[in-house]
């Protein structure tokens, strides 16, 4: 069973998203039918709870009050535990934030000695394959003057 809010929306999405062939509307009746049939179901049960809140809201209310001055009063003791706590807060998030910086400054150097290694390989291995095109172009040129001269 649907509750009324969301007969309501069906019934919008049924009436707005139906195109017919020639850009005129074309509407699944049975179907609104089928969504009117279910608003007259879920409205009664609407009601029912309408009523029921408008019978015992003053119970509500009361309940509300209660478990929100339960809730303030466990803040005001939390409260009081972290501001008792404060100092070992303090230290910690000093040491914390002497951890990071460490941490960072770590990465850093280790970034930096990545990015000196790589440049180096990379250097060296494009030296190898320079000197390596070399002796191919010289074993080609030798080639080509032997078959030359046969």
């Amino acid at each position: 069973m649907m509750d009324f809010r969301q007969c309501i929306n069906d019934l919008e999405t049924e009436l707005t998203s139906r195109k017919g062939v020639f850009g005129g509307s074309k509407i699944d009746v049975q179907r609104c039918l089928q969504i009117i049939d279910s608003m007259t179901i879920a409205l009664p049960s609407s009601i029912r709870d309408a009523e029921y809140i408008v019978a015992h809201k003053e119970e509500i209310l009361g309940d509300a009050q209660a478990l929100a001055k339960n809730t303030v009063s466990e803040a005001e003791m939390r409260a009081e535990q972290l501001i008792s706590d404060s100092e070992i807060l303090r230290r910690a998030e000093t040491e914390a934030a002497r951890i990071l910086e460490d941490s960072k400054m770590r990465s850093d150097t280790l970034i930096q000695q990545t990015r000196e290694y790589l440049e180096g390989l990379f250097k060296d291995t494009e030296q190898y394959l320079m000197n390596m095109l070399a002796t191919i172009r010289n074993n080609r040129e030798e080639l080509r003057d032997f078959l030359k001269d046969k």
